[in-house]
């Protein structure tokens, strides 16, 4: 099996919950909330082999991909996360050689500011001491 690992940052919620505004464009700290995830994974660039993002924001896909991530517009983000699940896992997919093979792939809301570089990269030791 492959140790290979990557990452699918979900940003397209429709944040019904927040109200109006979308909740991934408020500042926390002097940054947007979604900033928080992308630069995390971004950190982690030794550690992750490929880095999806599945948005709807404009400004979050233009960043994303800037930051070297694939970015994936999601129409449909009314349909849930399972969308923005099948659509990160279809980018992988279609980026990938086949016989690279997979190890795993984490997927991250991109609204949990605390799930930072130091909580991915522990999740990432326990699943390689796994054997």
């Amino acid at each position: 099996m492959s140790s290979r690992i990557d990452i699918i940052i979900l940003a397209a919620g429709l944040s019904h919950r927040f109200g109006p505004e979308d909740k991934l464009l408020m500042d926390v700290n002097g940054q947007p909330l979604y900033s928080i995830s992308l630069k995390a994974a971004t950190s982690l660039k030794d550690e992750i082999y490929q880095r999806i993002v599945v948005a709807r924001n404009p400004e979050i896909m233009k960043d994303a991909h800037e930051m070297g991530f694939t970015a994936v517009f999601n129409p449909l983000s009314e349909k849930g996360q399972s969308e923005s699940i099948r659509l990160g896992i279809n980018a992988l997919a279609s980026r990938s050689n086949a016989s690279e093979g997979r190890g795993a792939v984490i997927f991250m809301n991109a609204d949990q500011p605390f799930m930072n570089a130091s909580v991915i990269r522990r999740l990432i030791t326990c699943w390689k001491k796994k054997d």
